[in-house]
């Protein structure tokens, strides 16, 4: 079966929401996985929606988490993500990150408690001139849940001018 990029959006999107996530966390699922195809990380695209799957259908992420956003310091933020899908949580978090970034010249933001990230690379895209931008990281649990699970420390560098 082929699919339109929108198609496979849309059938993601709906497949999440089925689930139980809100609109904002189906379609941050859909943006991450689908990225990460595009990007040729099909060990973190669809290959993992058996996975992020089994874990909310047994409880081992939070559909509908209340995630929390914090200042820490000037420039650093802390999300508590109440077990949230991590492609969920990751884009809040660096959506709230880059504001912090322009505004400081330098920022950092941990997240706590969230599942399994996906793919860094969509989630720390390159900047553009002027933009911030800078390596990501990753730690969690070496069984992040319910349903199979891995864990690693991964990482994505990168830096202001795109090196």
């Amino acid at each position: 079966m082929r699919l339109s990029l929108e198609e496979l959006h849309r059938t993601l999107e709906a497949h999440f929401l089925r689930l139980g996530l809100p609109e904002e966390g189906a379609k941050a699922f859909a943006e991450v996985l689908v990225e990460a195809e595009l990007e040729g990380l099909r060990s973190h695209g669809l290959a993992r929606l058996p996975l992020y799957t089994a874990q909310l259908e047994r409880g081992g992420l939070n559909p509908r988490p209340e995630m929390h956003l914090s200042q820490v310091r000037p420039g650093l933020l802390l999300l508590e993500a109440d077990g949230a899908p991590g492609p969920w949580a990751a884009l809040r978090a660096v959506s709230a990150l880059v504001p912090v970034a322009k505004e400081q010249g330098i920022a950092a933001v941990a997240v706590r408690r969230a599942g399994h990230v996906g793919p860094l690379g969509p989630l720390c895209p390159a900047p553009g001139p002027g933009g911030p931008g800078g390596p990501g990281f990753c730690q969690h649990p070496a069984r992040p849940g319910p349903g199979a699970g891995l864990g690693n420390q991964p990482h994505r560098p990168g830096s202001p001018d795109g090196a």
